[in-house]
């Protein structure tokens, strides 16, 4: 079983880099000539944050080929947080930072199994919540780029 003051404290790590690299970003758009044109415009930007949960379903692999592989079906998943932003940089054309942290309580095969059958390995399987967590980052495309919006009168 994982240790909990472990597990938090490698979650706030990660959180924690995520904060220190968006505000050393916004610094630096802050003071480098390369962005001095933001001085004189409003930067178009969103920001979000979401949660959530759900089920998912794994398959365990064995170590050993000759042992029956075993599924997961419902395996408990935790959305938390997802941090995200992004910035427009012109009316087509945006780019977009964000952070996921995916909890999924899973089953896992004990070491070392000695049962070959797939149900009784199941049963004695190690339970542990493991963190599987993300970073992304894209560029986003808005077409027609010419866009003028009107109003109806």
């Amino acid at each position: 079983m994982i240790n909990r003051f472990d597990f938090w404290e490698k979650w706030l790590f990660s959180v924690s880099i995520v904060i220190i690299a968006f505000g050393t970003f916004m610094a630096l758009c802050n003071q480098t000539p390369l962005f001095a044109i933001f001085n004189n415009q409003i930067i178009h930007f969103e920001g979000f944050v979401s949660g959530g949960f759900g089920i998912s379903g794994t398959e365990v692999i064995p170590r050993d080929y000759r042992n029956e592989p075993f599924t997961n079906a419902a395996s408990l998943t935790f959305l938390l947080p997802e941090l995200g932003a992004r910035f427009f940089i012109t009316k087509w054309l945006a780019v977009h930072f964000s952070y996921r942290n995916h909890l999924v309580l899973d089953k896992f095969e004990a070491s070392p199994r000695n049962e070959t059958k797939a149900d009784i390995a199941k049963e004695k399987a190690d339970s542990r919540l493991i963190a599987n967590m993300m970073f992304n980052m894209g560029v986003s495309f808005f077409f027609p780029m010419d866009f003028k919006y009107t109003t109806f009168r």
